[in-house]
């Protein structure tokens, strides 16, 4: 709209300048430049990259990069990581909830887990809550390493989601459930042992 609106003045103005009743000026008047108005640039607004770890101009140069832990959020200011995510309302963030959904009669209570990938440029740590109290990460975090038969589940090294890293977080299962049943893996100890899921329409608790 920026850019089409001067133009829209000038075509009124000069429809205006040819319907309007003649001045006497004639063919030889000139205009004086006082009302004429030098040109200029557009603005150039600056945005954030992807990965908000650069700030761009207009065309999408790099104006600046953010240091390790900061990261860029409105008007290309670099602030604290978590608030530049939060600020761009995607997938990428500190701050997460989620619930179990509600099974199949013949997979309830089975193990219930959620991918988290660290795309920032430094290791980050893993909080989780149910219920307003703390959970034991150590125990319900894990890195998927290998596949197959081969896939085994790691702790995360000195308590931390490495760079480019997934962890598998293992949040709920029950002591049993349905006919298909199938708990978390040997060795990984779940957030909660309990059926956390809610049937129907109701009220229940998220992890966060």
């Amino acid at each position: 709209m920026s850019l089409r609106l001067p133009l829209l003045l000038v075509l009124v103005t000069s429809l205006a300048a040819g319907c309007g009743p003649s001045t006497g000026a004639g063919a030889d008047a000139s205009p004086t430049g006082d009302g004429a108005t030098p040109d200029s640039d557009p603005p150039c607004p600056k945005r954030c990259s992807a990965d908000l770890s650069e700030v761009l101009d207009c065309h999408g140069d790099v104006i600046a990069t953010c240091a390790e832990n900061e990261g860029c959020s409105d008007g290309g200011v670099c602030v604290d990581p978590c608030t530049s995510a939060a600020a761009e309302e995607s997938s990428v963030g500190c701050d997460f909830f989620t619930l179990v959904p509600p099974p199949e009669s013949s997979t309830r209570g089975s193990c219930f887990a959620v991918l988290v990938t660290n795309t920032w440029q430094v290791p980050v740590t893993l909080d989780v809550t149910y219920r307003g109290q703390s959970l034991a990460v150590d125990g319900m975090a894990r890195r998927p390493v290998g596949n197959g038969a081969g896939l085994t589940y790691q702790p995360l090294a000195s308590g931390a989601l490495g760079v480019g890293e997934v962890a598998v977080v293992f949040l709920a299962q029950s002591v049993s459930g349905g006919v298909n049943y199938v708990g978390c893996p040997a060795g990984v100890t779940p957030g909660v042992t309990l059926d956390t899921a809610i049937d129907g329409t109701g009220l229940g608790d998220a992890f966060r």
